[in-house]
């Protein structure tokens, strides 16, 4: 049904089977599947942007304008249901019709950007940094010391999902996941930012409400006076 290209879109990780088109809700995010998959599939989710033929709750008559929710299935309705508006109405929608055409609504605070900040410290140990409030997606990663840390010192920045109990230490895995692509050393020359590379896994740069950030040390830190930030943008 849908009739556009994949701009508007974040990379999810399905946590079962989905059909094509198919609209659901991720976290607070609102959207449509623009590929179909099955439990571990990383599809592109529709979050802003024209839907066409987007499917409509049965008997409905919509106008241009009518302000679209959620109907907490598959399906959008233009009956206020006690959740925010999240599309309004492009086109005309008779009440035999199943589908309907919509816009997506800009979600809250999308596009806004948070910077986190950590210490980098000789007595700092393996920690959480951030509890994800709602969905972001990390868009860059420095580093930055004034005192080189001791012998293989290193840092690497971890996503742990929401549903994981792994602590930052632990081994990447299925809810644990690298942000970078290599550790970033600590033994680099002071006063000098470093841009980490970040994972050429799209998903895995990818917050859900409830995602963790962490911090996994390694070697030996003594000495050690710097600080670590991860930029995000709210999606």
């Amino acid at each position: 049904m849908y009739k556009s290209n994949f701009e508007g879109t974040i990379d999810v990780t399905l946590s079962g089977t989905v059909t094509v088109n198919t609209l659901a809700k991720r976290g607070d995010i609102v959207g449509m599947y623009m590929k179909g998959g099955v439990n571990g599939d990383v599809v592109p989710f529709l979050v802003a942007g024209n839907i066409r033929e987007a499917k409509k709750v049965a008997s409905q008559t919509w106008a241009v304008g009518d302000r679209l929710y959620f109907d907490g299935t598959d399906a959008f309705t233009n009956i206020p249901n006690g959740t925010p508006a999240v599309a309004v109405a492009t086109g005309i929608a008779a009440s035999a019709a199943v589908v309907g055409d919509a816009a997506l609504l800009p979600r809250p605070g999308a596009g806004e950007r948070v910077v986190i900040t950590s210490e980098l410290l000789a007595a700092s140990v393996d920690k959480w940094i951030f509890v994800a409030d709602r969905a972001y997606k990390v868009v860059s990663i420095r580093e930055i010391h004034s005192v080189i840390g001791g012998s293989g010192a290193v840092v690497r920045p971890r996503k742990v999902t929401a549903a994981g109990t792994a602590a930052p230490g632990d081994a990447a895995g299925a809810t644990v996941k690298e942000l970078t692509t290599a550790d970033i050393g600590l033994e680099t020359t002071i006063n000098v930012a470093q841009q980490a590379t970040l994972s050429a896994t799209v998903a895995d740069l990818n917050l859900a409400a409830g995602d963790k950030i962490g911090l996994n040390f390694g070697g030996t830190l003594t000495g050690l006076v710097g600080s670590l930030s991860i930029e995000l943008v709210a999606v």
